[in-house]
Order: C-alpha cells, then structure tokens, then sequence
C-alpha cells in the first residue's frame, strides 16, 4: 500500500482586499467629517455605511494642521450616524466658542493608510525549522550465553552468560529476559533472572521432551546502553531403554505354536513392544502383534510358524526414549509330511507296535502328502525287513515328484515278500531354491505280508 502526503504551502501574511466598504475607506470617510465640521460648513446629518473586513486601524487625526500636544483626536462611530450638531439658522450662527478658530488643514495630507499597490503580497514559503540535536551515542551491549550442545531428556541444563557495555560496568540486579522454544512451544525456562556482580546470570532448565532447544537470552537497554540479544541452542537426546528378544526354538514342525518373550527395561507411560517376522527369502517385515509389558516389563506373544522365519522385538520410542530393535532371532520350519497305507486286510499289535496285514497278492497303496504345497519338489520311500531281529534296508525308492497338490503315490507288490514284517516311511527332500522350509521325514508304519 501507498501513503500518499499532500503539503500545503500558506503564507505567513494575511491577504488584504482594498475597496469601498474597506477599513481605509471608513477612516478617510471620518477624516473628511472632522474638516467640514471644524471649516464651518453647513453642517449635515452623515451616515457611514460602511463594512469593515479583516484588521480595521483607527487613525489620528491632526486638526488645524498641527500635530503633537496641541492635537485633538478625532474617532468615528462607526455603528451609528454622526450627529450634525444644532440645526443651521439663516444668520449663520458661528460655532461653539470651545472650539477654536477655524483654520486650513495643512497643504500635506494626512499619511494613508491604502497600500501603494492593490496587487497581494508574494506568498512565502513556510520556515523549515532547524533539525533536531542527535541523541547522545549509547554504549554497546553485548550478551553471552553458553551451554552444553547436547543433554539427555529429563537431565537438568545449566545455562550461563554475562552481560557487558562498551563503556561502564553493569550494575548487579539489571533484568535479563529468558526464552525458550522448542518441541513443547516457546515459554520461558523462567520469564526473567536479573544478572550477579560484573553483570554475569545462570539459569537452569529439565526439557521433558527430546529435540532441539533454543534459549534466548534479552537485555532491553536503556537511554545510554543499547539493547543486546543472545541465542544458544541445545539437543535434547532420548535415552536409551533395554529390550531384550528370548530366543525362539531353532527348529520348530510346521504350525507348531510358538512364544515370542521380550523384556522391556525404561520406556514412558502407555509404553508397548512389537513384534515383527520376517519369511527367510523376503525383504518385507510382517507385524506379528502389540503388547504392552507388564509391570516388569515382560510382553509376551504366541505365533504359529509356517516357514522359516526372523523374529524381532521392537519399541517404538516415545518423547523421553528412543526406539529400539532386538537383534533378530531365526526359528526354521520343516514341512509336515504325513502318509497313509492302503490294501491291507487286518491289523494286529507286535512288541509294541500296531501291524498292518497284507496277503502276498494284494498290493500296498502308499499316500504320501507334504504341507505347505510343495508341487515338483522330492519324496522318496524307504522300506526295511526285520531280519534275525534287527532292521535291514530292504528298499529305497527313487524320487517321486509332488503333484499340484503336494502328494505322491506309491504302489509296492508284495508277491515275493510272504512270512516276514517291514517298515515303510517317507521322506521329503527340498529343491536348493527352496530357502522356506527344511527337509521332513514321516515315522515308520509298520506292516506284514501272509502266505
């Protein structure tokens, strides 16, 4: 926006209007009256009409062309008509004899009181008035202020500085203004502390909150000091809590329950932990759950496994601690693989162990299935024979490819295998690029062949 000052020039004299009707006029009209009445001529009712504008000057007037102590001053009523005196008589009376004999005005007129010319004076221009004396020179102040650059939450802060003048000595008890701004908004550590001997302050601050804290120390001056600002800014830190990941099992079924322990040491109110997996071959960390520890500390959670996985404990952080992560804890998972047999007839119990009984021309029916999917991927089946009492190989299949719906099947004759008992299993071998889950073996079924 624009201010715009408009300066006016006036002058410093009136302007004067001469004429008829005029204050000059009006004198020189009386002036006249006086000389009829002193000259003896025939006297006659006058009346002056006229108007008077701006300053009006009474004039003297001298009669009988003299002037001084011998002078008579003559004044017009200008608000009423002059009075003629008695009425005029045919003999023509003479005047009062209190006047004096009549005599000729002197050959000089009386001084005029009209300008010698009718044209206004020239305007003069306004008198710049001389500029003002500077103030006297103030002394310079200078304030300092230090601190250390970094604190932990919570942890007082002593602040120090000194206010100083070019000139003189500061008086102790002068005033300091004190401001703070930071992660809380600005306020004053205190509002103001006044300064010791020499001119030197110290002041004490707890932030309760980490960040960046500026403090700002003000001194206002006075006429002979100016005035003088210093700032210092601190980094408030969070300190650091414990948090500590139980490890998990190293190897654990597939879909076996598992616990995840953490013990959580520091933290601020409505404090919590998480935890995290990440699937062994991902980059991407999957939120298992929230817990918020107990009075101890202590957060527990429960998590069913499905791959070999990482886990970790993690706190969040808060305004007074910073966060933190457990380092991680690996839990691998084998697959299930499970298996079910086929053609038998009957079952019976031997040292311990459930029999299935097949007649020799019958063929056993071997399914096997393995959990999660693993379509293409190995199985193989071993057989064994009890011989003299112990276990001896008696078959190893070759690899049988998982269909889409992660099952093999195996079919075994059993026309030369009459009058003596097995034990059959499977086993799950992974392909190299399978990094989510470990090789898996079923238990032994056991079963016997009939003549």
């Amino acid at each position: 926006m624009r201010f715009i000052r408009s300066v006016r020039a006036w002058s410093s004299a009136p302007s004067v209007r001469w004429g008829v009707g005029s204050a000059a006029a009006a004198v020189l009209g009386a002036a006249a009256l006086a000389a009829t009445l002193l000259t003896g001529g025939q006297p006659r009712a006058l009346t002056l009409n006229a108007t008077l504008t701006g300053n009006v000057t009474t004039v003297p007037l001298a009669l009988g062309g003299t002037s001084g102590a011998g002078a008579s001053a003559v004044t017009a009523d200008l608000a009423k008509p002059l009075d003629a005196g008695p009425p005029a008589t045919g003999t023509g009376t003479p005047p009062p004899t209190s006047l004096p004999p009549a005599t000729e005005p002197p050959a000089t007129e009386p001084p005029s009181t009209v300008p010698p010319s009718a044209t206004p004076p020239a305007t003069v221009p306004p008198t710049t008035p001389p500029p003002a004396s500077p103030p006297p020179a103030q002394s310079r102040s200078a304030i300092t202020l230090t601190a250390p650059k970094s604190s932990p939450v919570r942890k007082a802060i002593k602040l120090s500085g000194a206010l100083s003048w070019a000139s003189g000595t500061v008086p102790a008890g002068t005033t300091i203004a004190l401001a703070r701004s930071g992660p809380a908004g600005t306020k004053p550590p205190p509002a103001s502390i006044v300064t010791g001997t020499g001119g030197s302050f110290s002041f004490g601050d707890t932030p309760q909150a980490y960040g960046t804290y500026t403090y700002t120390a003000s001194y206002a001056g006075d006429a002979a000091h100016s005035a003088a600002t210093a700032r210092f800014a601190v980094t408030v830190t969070r300190l650091t809590p414990v948090l500590h990941l139980a490890p998990v099992p190293g190897i654990s079924a597939y879909h076996a329950r598992i616990t995840l322990t953490a013990t959580l040491t520091g933290g601020g109110s409505g404090r919590r932990v998480e935890f995290y997996v990440q699937q062994r071959g991902s980059t991407a960390w999957r939120l298992v759950g929230i817990v918020a520890p107990t009075s101890a500390g202590v957060a527990r959670i429960a998590y069913t496994t499905g791959a070999t996985s990482t886990y970790v404990a993690r706190f969040p952080g808060d305004a007074q601690y910073a966060p933190l992560n457990t380092p991680g804890s690996v839990n691998q998972v084998r697959v299930a693989i499970s298996q079910a047999l086929a053609g038998y007839f009957a079952s019976e119990a031997y040292q311990g162990a459930t029999y299935r009984v097949y007649h020799h021309t019958a063929t056993l029916k071997d399914t096997v299935t393995v959990a999660p999917p693993k379509p293409g991927q190995c199985v193989s089946i071993q057989i064994q024979v009890l011989y003299q009492g112990a276990w001896s190989w008696d078959l190893i299949s070759g690899c049988g490819s998982l269909t889409s719906a992660s099952q093999v099947f195996g079919s075994f004759s059993l026309a030369r295998a009459s009058g003596a008992r097995y034990r059959i299993r499977a086993i799950f071998t992974p392909a190299k690029s399978d990094l989510i889950n470990l090789a898996n073996e079923t238990g032994w079924l056991y079963f016997r062949v009939t003549a």
